[in-house]
């Protein structure tokens, strides 16, 4: 179990890595191109994307995970067409709606904002990025059958266009329009040659028997389904305003060049969620497949073992950067952007407690449960947001990562009391 856990980790991570390497490359050709304001308005856009996109996507990924591990214990091949087929027009009624909010939202949006109209026009050319969303079905297809290394290569096509546009766009000078349009192809491109694999992976033939397939007696074959999706849904989106939220709330209360700097600053530190991740998407699928076939002893030892492991990654990155993120700093981006680098050690903080707590959440749903760290992830954002907005004001980009730190605690803390619990009740 451990080895294939780790082997499919390091499928993802190596794929997580040259991701980051890429999208930090293209980010740094882009930030010098049109400067720190000009890169905070393209920052604002995809952040304000992702949040509306995520406000109607259902994360159908983790519903195949949990109910696909059981279809696949039982060999149900109508089963997982039906789960297949659902989370299909689940994505793309949730897409669709999401791309018609963004677009009727960007004008008072921006007005609120007091940004420039052209901002609006910009944010309406980016809406159709959120139509396939991380194309949910497709990678969650993927884990469910353990092509985690296909997950990984596919997931660089995305950054590979981008940086070649970025790479363009710095020799021809591009504007931020051009920058703009160079993300969304891209994200489209990215989004639909995952898609291609997936359906490669699972078979053409298999993959066009699934969406045929009759939905009738899907209700019954799958119990909590609704729930499930829908829970996911609101947990997600939650989670979402942790992770972009900033960006956009901050946004009232600093400038597109502190927003710039804001962002770096956090996609240094995406260096430990990069390693978490993979981790975590594995030991979803490996919580699942454990609890559906009641290996109790296994499971337990598996959030130990995992836990360990996240807070010894977290606290090694952490001295990484302290000894030589000034100079990588100054080499991608320069002078410019060097007050990322105290912002970027908080964030570091907080992502090295999320670590530690790493399967606490697949545990949860794993278990059937999203409801329970749906309610934890709505308690601990509430407090991160109320915390957000005098901290941002007061402390600028450091108070914002600040209530990253605070978030983290808080949500670690009482998914672990709640793990603990559930432990006992299955001893």
């Amino acid at each position: 179990m451990f080895h294939r856990i780790f082997v499919n980790t390091a499928k993802i991570f190596c794929g997580s890595s040259l991701n980051a390497i890429l999208n930090l490359a293209a980010a740094a050709l882009i930030a010098r191109t049109i400067g720190a304001k000009d890169y905070g308005v393209l920052i604002f856009i995809q952040a304000f994307a992702l949040i509306i996109g995520q406000l109607l996507s259902f994360n159908t990924w983790q519903a195949m995970i949990t109910f696909g591990s059981r279809s696949l214990e039982t060999n149900d091949e109508a089963a997982l067409g039906q789960l297949i087929k659902i989370s299909v027009l689940l994505d793309l009624v949730g897409g669709l709606t999401a791309c018609c909010l963004a677009m009727l939202a960007a004008a008072p949006v921006t007005s609120f904002l007091g940004w420039p109209e052209a901002t609006s026009d910009l944010l309406r050319l980016y809406s159709p990025a959120i139509i396939l969303g991380s194309s949910s079905v497709a990678a969650g297809g993927l884990r469910l059958f353990n092509r985690f290394g296909l997950l990984a290569t596919a997931g660089l096509a995305s950054p590979l266009i981008r940086l070649a546009g970025a790479v363009l766009g710095y020799r021809r000078n591009f504007s931020l329009y051009d920058f703009t349009l160079v993300n969304l192809v891209a994200a489209l491109s990215g989004q639909l040659i995952l898609v291609a694999v997936t359906a490669n992976a699972i078979g053409w033939k298999r993959a066009n028997g699934f969406l045929w397939q009759s939905l009738a007696g899907a209700k019954a074959r799958f119990p909590g389904l609704l729930r499930y999706v829908t829970v996911s849904n609101l947990h997600a989106t939650v989670k979402i305003l942790t992770r972009e939220a900033d960006q956009v709330i901050a946004a009232v209360f600093i400038n597109p060049a502190a927003l710039a700097l804001l962002k770096i600053a956090r996609q240094f530190s995406q260096i430990l969620p990069m390693i978490a991740d993979p981790l975590y998407q594995t030991l979803f699928t490996e919580f699942s497949h454990l609890h559906a076939g009641n290996r109790n002893n296994e499971f337990s030892a598996l959030i130990r073992k995992s836990s360990f492991a996240g807070l010894s990654i977290g606290l090694t990155g952490m001295l990484l950067f302290w000894l030589f993120g000034e100079s990588v700093v100054l080499l991608t981006f320069g002078t410019e952007f060097t007050a990322v680098i105290p912002c970027s050690m908080i964030f570091m903080l907080a992502f090295t407690i999320s670590l530690a707590g790493l399967p606490l959440q697949p545990v949860m749903l794993a278990r059937g449960r999203p409801e329970i760290s749906f309610k934890i992830n709505l308690i601990s954002t509430i407090i991160y947001l109320t915390l957000l907005l005098p901290l941002s004001r007061h402390y600028g980009i450091n108070g914002a990562a600040g209530a990253y730190v605070i978030y983290y605690l808080v949500w670690t803390g009482l998914m672990q009391a709640r793990v603990r619990a559930a432990d006992k009740d299955h001893e």
